[in-house]
């Protein structure tokens, strides 16, 4: 039931980030509100103004899982009501930050697999144009 989305993520605006187009284009055709923080150099400290001055009622974080202090929950460590949901895509494809005890869910990619086909790519001897298609799935968080 969330009415405006916020997507917070480092590099925000870069003309490579498919994320963020991705994103805006699906709140624009669902008709949902939303906004955007670029997150440089991984600060995360901003989020809580963000919160205050947008009052978004669903978050997807894209950031390094790193940079967060685990003290308390995830949503205290951002300076948010903890019945937010968050969507976390981690940068490190892992859930340093997950407990099952919060509204959070993780997008996992197959990692393991897409590393599997590039070392196979790159040892082909013909370098043809090729395609991959990966699943990911997005899970609640594990303990």
């Amino acid at each position: 039931n969330c009415t405006k989305a916020a997507l917070v993520m480092p590099s925000l605006n870069s003309p490579q980030n498919t994320l963020q187009k991705g994103f805006a284009a699906a709140c624009r055709s669902c008709s949902m509100q939303s906004c955007m923080l670029d997150i440089q150099h991984n600060d995360l400290t901003n989020i809580k103004d963000f919160y205050e001055q947008e009052k978004f009622d669903g978050l997807i974080l894209h950031c390094s899982e790193y940079e967060l202090m685990r003290h308390g929950s995830l949503h205290s460590a951002l300076g948010i009501p903890a019945d937010i949901p968050i969507v976390s895509i981690p940068l490190q494809n892992s859930n340093i930050f997950s407990d099952s005890h919060e509204n959070i869910k993780i997008v996992k990619f197959p990692l393991k697999e897409i590393a599997h086909d590039i070392v196979k790519y790159l040892i082909s001897p013909q370098k043809k144009k090729k395609s991959y298609t990966y699943y990911s799935e997005i899970t609640p968080a594990e303990v």
